[in-house]
C-alpha cells in the first residue's frame, strides 16, 4: 500500500500535520452522519417500482422509511431489530414491488482508508498554489488563456468546503447541500470523530476544501458547489452519495467530483450516475490508493471518468490503483491546496488527482456552453485525446494509466481545433 512513500513525499515540504483538536472559528451544525462501526451497515436501500408506496413496503417488513430519493424511486430503511442487514436485504428482494435491494454501503475517502494525512503549509498563499509544478505539468496557465471555466458549476461530493476560505471567495455557490442541515450546509468542519477506527480523529478534515482548491486553481472562474456526504473522518454512506449526485444535478452541476470510494458496487450510486450522465454531467472519480490492478467504486463504473495518480516524474504514484479501467491520470503527490479554517496544506492521493480532471472538464464546459449528453461525451474525448502518453516515462505502468497524464492545455487546444466557442458563449447566471 506504499503509505510510507506518500508520507515521505509530503514531509519533505510540509511543516507537520495540522492539529486534529482545532476548534472552529464560527458556529457549526452537527453532521447528520453517524459514527457506527464502518464495516457493519445497519440500513438497506430499495429501488421500488414507480407505483409502489415506500411506507407500505417498509411496514411489510417491520421497518420504516428514513429518507427517499424520488427521482430514482429509492428509499432508505433501517434494519428491523433481531435481523441482520444482509438478511433484511434478501427478504426485501422477494417483494414484487422491489426492483433491487442492497445494504447502505459504507465508503470513505481514499486517503482516509489508507490513513494518509494533510501536512500544514501555514506560510503559504494562494499564489503558491497557482505556481506549483503540478499545475505547470498539466499546462493550466496556458489553457486558461482560452477560457477559465466561466459559467460552469462543479459539485464536490466530499467532507464539505470551508465556506469562509478567502482563496475561494466568490467561487462558492451557496447554499451548499447537506442532508438535514440548513445553517452552513456543506461546510467543512471538525467533529472529533474516528469513524473508521484507525486512531486518527477527524482524519479527513479539510479533504473537501483541498479538492475544491485544486478545481479552483485549474478553472478559476468556475463555481464550486459543496455537497457534504462525508463526515470529518471521511466516512459516509452510499445512499447519501446517490442523494448528493441527484441534488447536484438539480442545482445545475455540469461536473461532479467524487474523491471517495468503496470496494463493492452500489446499484443506487450507479442509478444516480446514470441519471447525471443522461443529463450531460461529467462525473469524475478517484481510482483509489491501494496500488492494485483494480479500481475503487465508483471509479470502476464505466460511465465515470476514472483518474489514477502520477508523481512529479510522470510515473504512477506509488500508492495509485491502476489497470485497463483507468481513463486518465493526473498529479497526485505532494499537492498544495486550500485547507480547513482558511489555511493551506499538502496532501497526496488519487483524491487530489481527480479534481485536476474535474477542473479541466469545467474549463471545457465553459467553452462548450449548455450542458448536454453530447457535450459531456465530447469533453471526455477531449480529456483523453489531449493527455500525454506515459509509456516512455513509465514503461512498467504507463499502459495501465489510461490515455496518459492529463494535459489541460492539450485538451483545450483540441477544443480550439474543433472550432468550439470560448467562455463568452456561456451566459447562465449563478446565484451566491
Amino acid at each position: 500500500m506504499h503509505i510510507a512513500a506518500v508520507v515521505a513525499v509530503v514531509l519533505v515540504t510540509g511543516c507537520g500535520r495540522l492539529p486534529t483538536d482545532a476548534t472552529p472559528n464560527r458556529a457549526r451544525t452537527a453532521s447528520p452522519l453517524t459514527s457506527a462501526a464502518i464495516d457493519h451497515p445497519t440500513r438497506a436501500i430499495v429501488m421500488l417500482t414507480r407505483s409502489s408506496d415506500p411506507d407500505s413496503v417498509a411496514r411489510t417488513f417491520g421497518s420504516h422509511v428514513i429518507d427517499v430519493i424520488p427521482e430514482l424511486s429509492l428509499a432508505l430503511l433501517p434494519t428491523p431489530a433481531g435481523m441482520t442487514t444482509d438478511a433484511f436485504v434478501l427478504r426485501l428482494a422477494t417483494d414484487p414491488r422491489v426492483i433491487f435491494s442492497e445494504t447502505d454501503a459504507i465508503l470513505e475517502t481514499a486517503e482516509g482508508s489508507q490513513s494518509t494525512v494533510a501536512f500544514s503549509e501555514a506560510s503559504r498563499s494562494w499564489s503558491d498554489v497557482q505556481d506549483q509544478s503540478a499545475l505547470t505539468r498539466i499546462g493550466a496557465t496556458e489553457a486558461q488563456k482560452f477560457g477559465r471555466g466561466a459559467g460552469a458549476l462543479v459539485a464536490i461530493l466530499d467532507t464539505g468546503i470551508d465556506l469562509d476560505h478567502p482563496a475561494l471567495a466568490g467561487a462558492i455557490e451557496l447554499p451548499g447541500i447537506e442532508a438535514g442541515v440548513v445553517d452552513a450546509a456543506g461546510d467543512d468542519r471538525p467533529e472529533a470523530l474516528d469513524t473508521n477506527g484507525d486512531g486518527i480523529v477527524d482524519g479527513s478534515l479539510g479533504h473537501g476544501t483541498h479538492v475544491a482548491g485544486i478545481v479552483h486553481a485549474v478553472a478559476p472562474d468556475a463555481h464550486l458547489l459543496a455537497v457534504r456526504v462525508l463526515d470529518s473522518d471521511g466516512v459516509g454512506e452510499a445512499f447519501r452519495v446517490a442523494q448528493g449526485i441527484v441534488a447536484a444535478l438539480g442545482r445545475g452541476a455540469d461536473v461532479i467530483n467524487l474523491s471517495l470510494g468503496l470496494s463493492e458496487t452500489s446499484r443506487s450510486i450507479e442509478a444516480a450516475v446514470d441519471l447525471a450522465r443522461a443529463s450531460g454531467v461529467v462525473v469524475v472519480a478517484a481510482a483509489g490508493n491501494r496500488d492494485v490492478n483494480t479500481l475503487d467504486f465508483p471509479a470502476a463504473y464505466p460511465p465515470v471518468l476514472a483518474v489514477a495518480g502520477t508523481d512529479p516524474d510522470d510515473r504512477k504514484a506509488a500508492f495509485s490503483d491502476f489497470g485497463d479501467a483507468v481513463d486518465v491520470a493526473a498529479p497526485a503527490v505532494g499537492i498544495l491546496s486550500t485547507y480547513w479554517d482558511g489555511t493551506y496544506a499538502r496532501w497526496s492521493g488519487t483524491s487530489m488527482a481527480s479534481p485536476f480532471v474535474a477542473g479541466t472538464a469545467a474549463l471545457l464546459y465553459g467553452r462548450l456552453g449548455a450542458r448536454s449528453p453530447e457535450a459531456a461525451s465530447g469533453i471526455e474525448q477531449l480529456i483523453s485525446s489531449g493527455a500525454v502518453p506515459l509509456a516512455a516515462s513509465d514503461p512498467v505502468y504507463g499502459s495501465l494509466l489510461g490515455a496518459g497524464r492529463l494535459s489541460a492545455v492539450g485538451s483545450v487546444a483540441r477544443s480550439l481545433d474543433s472550432g468550439e466557442p470560448g467562455d463568452a458563449a456561456r451566459t447562465r447566471e449563478r446565484g451566491h
